[in-house]
């Protein structure tokens, strides 16, 4: 399997300027906006002068107390920023009406992805997560694992996998570890130019050492990598849904009959009686 280089965003998935004139112009748009309520506010609260900053300076009897004036302003502004904040926030009514099909409309037309989602080529969608992992540094590396340990996730997956079969082989239960590919390492045509159909299937360069050291412990392996390789290169047709990161159906019938094959001649497996 060959490691991913990072590659290029598609033309389609670069960061049009347009699309980010029009978000700051929104941003700008909602923050005078909410500038202007505060004035507006404040002028007919309390007089000018309670709004204007020369009413402290000049001494202009506006019955404002010190409070008052740039102060009041900023008070007010900081309440309106509160109140957008609040209908805008993640379960409120505003953001989940706006956000489907705002979304929708950003990965389709837009070609702008999300924190979870990049968008590739011919609308492809691919989990961000997911990219990260096979693009990113060997997740085996001491480095790597140095800088997760004080973290939940992201921790040396071998004691926990070694220590599963352990536990199951002494209760005769044979540990069958599937590292299903990520999308990206099957279709990684639609996110990079540069990603030939001969080096695939692309994985992180740690997934074939854990692979060993899991067979050299004893550990059964199987990797459905290379079949779903072969469905794309036989069939001409992708293995994964372009928008989703599940396989087409095909991919998941095939695979299947190769994982239950694999377990005949790996598992031994008492023959049981025909129901009748």
């Amino acid at each position: 399997m060959a490691s991913l280089p990072t590659p290029p965003l598609a033309p389609a998935a670069r960061p049009r300027r347009w699309l980010a004139i029009a978000m700051a112009g929104a941003f700008t748009a909602t923050l005078l906006g909410g500038l202007i309520g505060a004035i507006w506010n404040a002028r007919r609260e309390g007089g000018w002068q309670a709004a204007h900053p020369m009413s402290q300076e000049t001494g202009t009897a506006s019955g404002a107390s010190s409070g008052d004036g740039w102060r009041g302003l900023a008070t007010r502004t900081r309440e309106a920023a509160a109140t957008l904040d609040a209908c805008t926030a993640e379960r409120s009514p505003l953001a989940t009406t706006v956000r489907q099909p705002l979304q929708a409309w950003l990965a389709s037309w837009a070609r702008q992805g999300s924190a979870q989602v990049v968008v590739g080529r011919d609308r492809w969608l691919f989990f961000r997560p997911a990219v990260d992992h096979l693009v990113g540094p060997p997740f085996l590396a001491p480095p790597f694992l140095a800088a997760r340990e004080g973290g939940d996730r992201h921790r040396d997956p071998r004691p926990a996998i070694l220590d599963l079969a352990a536990y199951l082989k002494g209760r005769g239960i044979a540990l069958v570890v599937v590292p299903v590919p990520v999308k990206a390492a099957i279709e990684p045509e639609h996110l990079s130019h540069g990603a030939a159909d001969e080096v695939l299937p692309l994985a992180n360069p740690s997934l074939a050492a854990l692979q060993h050291e899991l067979e050299g412990a004893g550990v059964l392996v199987f990797d459905p990598s290379p079949i779903l390789t072969g469905i794309k290169r036989r069939t001409g047709k992708p293995a994964y849904l372009a928008a989703d990161t599940h396989w087409r159906p095909e991919a998941a019938a095939e695979v299947a009959q190769a994982l239950a094959a694999f377990l005949r001649e790996s598992v031994p497996m008492d023959v049981a009686p025909d129901p009748g």
